[in-house]
């Protein structure tokens, strides 16, 4: 079955992989200009003109300083608020597929999660710096369709703590984005979450899966995977209609939405936010339209995905496709146990 696949895959990997070049080189182009001088006044203490809002050097030291500039302008205006909750809506899927892959082995023992699928710690560290839009669909997906993952025609499972446990870990981000959308920028609460968003430790937090290696019953791995997937379609969904609903009662207009996402004014910021998060949902596309392929619904998961986007939110209908697919392969192992 997989012979059938190896076009399909290589296709797909090098279609993800431009996706993630392009992002990489629109959101260099968008930010640089207002980076440049916020970056030296980072590196140099004697020079604050460019930072807009204090941090906390101990998280991370310049690199929070960065980023927690670059959180408070996207936070200042609803339509950048909108912007990272819909960005962090779509990761909470995308991480919770990366911690349960990660630990996937195959049920003979022939094959484990490796390369960049085997260590999510490491990609979500490379993400802070260049943009989640821009590893997860330029590496990480790459990286699983050609060999570092295991595909879901192949029986295989995880440690039964696993799951749940990578459905724990999304539970800081989700927190740390309310609070960054929800209260007072001139906060120390809302500095300390910049800092620790933007910073090394939550993707740190990551290094707890490692040791959860126990072998598992691929059955049981699939219905909890899918279950997990469902209430990550949950809470992205809250996410997303919470954003919605305060982006259009803070705007007169669709047309002063739009303006304020990625107009001629809108803050090079917002407009990185836009591409971090179509990023995202390119990658997810790929990666949902492959796998339902081999599992034998043809590309229908990636162009659903792709349509309930704009109405249940783009994390929404990538955890229900992923949700899905998992349920689909408890099927069909149910089936080959009764043959």
């Amino acid at each position: 079955m997989m012979a059938d696949h190896h076009k399909h895959l290589r296709a797909f990997a090098a279609v993800s992989f431009l996706i993630g070049i392009g992002a990489c080189m629109l959101t260099n182009s968008e930010l640089s200009g207002w980076a440049k001088p916020v970056l030296k006044s980072c590196l140099d203490n004697s020079d604050k003109s460019s930072l807009s809002h204090a941090y906390i050097p101990w998280l991370g030291g310049f690199f929070v300083c960065m980023v927690t500039q670059f959180f408070h302008v996207v936070i200042s205006s609803p339509a950048g608020s909108w912007l990272v909750v819909v960005t962090v809506s779509v990761f909470i899927p995308a991480s919770i597929f990366a911690s349960i892959e990660s630990g996937r082995v195959a049920s003979d023992g022939s094959k484990k999660a490796r390369l960049w699928v085997g260590h999510p710690c490491v990609v979500w560290l490379l993400g802070q710096i260049l943009g989640f839009g821009v590893v997860f669909p330029g590496i990480f997906v790459p990286a699983y369709l050609l060999g570092g993952g295991i595909l879901p025609n192949i029986h295989s499972s995880v440690d039964p703590r696993r799951i749940p446990m990578a459905v724990l870990l999304v539970f800081p981000m989700v927190f740390l984005t309310v609070v960054l959308c929800s209260i007072s920028v001139d906060t120390f609460m809302w500095t300390l979450a910049a800092g620790i968003a933007g910073g090394p430790f939550w993707p740190i937090i990551f290094l707890i899966l490692f040791p959860l290696k126990a072998k598992g019953d691929p059955l049981s791995t699939s219905k909890s995977a899918g279950l997990a997937y469902g209430f990550a379609s949950f809470i992205s969904l809250g996410l997303y209609v919470w954003s919605t609903f305060n982006l259009l009662t803070s705007y007169e207009s669709y047309e002063f939405i739009f303006k304020a996402i990625h107009g001629e004014t809108a803050h090079p910021a917002n407009k990185f936010m836009l591409l971090d998060a179509v990023g995202i949902l390119a990658g997810a596309v790929v990666l949902v339209s492959i796998r339902g392929k081999i599992l034998g619904a043809g590309w229908s998961d990636g162009l659903l995905t792709l349509a309930l986007s704009p109405f249940i939110g783009p994390g929404t209908a990538f955890g229900v496709a992923l949700m899905r697919q998992e349920f689909r392969t408890a099927t069909n192992i149910l089936e080959k146990k009764k043959e």
